[in-house]
């Protein structure tokens, strides 16, 4: 075992026991944390993105999103009128005197 880890498990040790139970929840979040950074990573640096630039990346990813999914194919023309027809301002909100 490294020295970091056993400064860590005799630090812990002398801990009540709620406070190692806060510790190692602690380390849970960390581990997700690390998996999700190496997953970024992944999806970062892989081949078929290698030329395209950050904005292009986000706007292909948010297409996938169910949330997007449903605006991604039409014309933006198409949609502001159907949204003004619907009573809502271009941010989803109701348009004022449209209530």
């Amino acid at each position: 075992m490294n020295s970091v880890l056993q400064e860590i498990q005799q630090r812990a040790a002398v801990l009540p026991l709620a406070l190692q139970s806060k510790l190692l929840n602690y380390t849970m979040y960390l581990t997700q944390k690390a998996q999700e950074a190496r997953e970024w990573n992944k999806l970062m640096l892989a081949p078929d993105l290698a030329s395209k630039q950050p904005t292009e990346l986000l706007v292909d990813r948010a297409k996938d999103l169910p949330a997007i999914a449903a605006f991604a194919n039409k014309d933006p023309l198409r949609l502001q009128q159907e949204m003004r027809d619907a009573g809502l301002n271009t941010n989803g909100q109701a348009m004022a005197g449209s209530l």
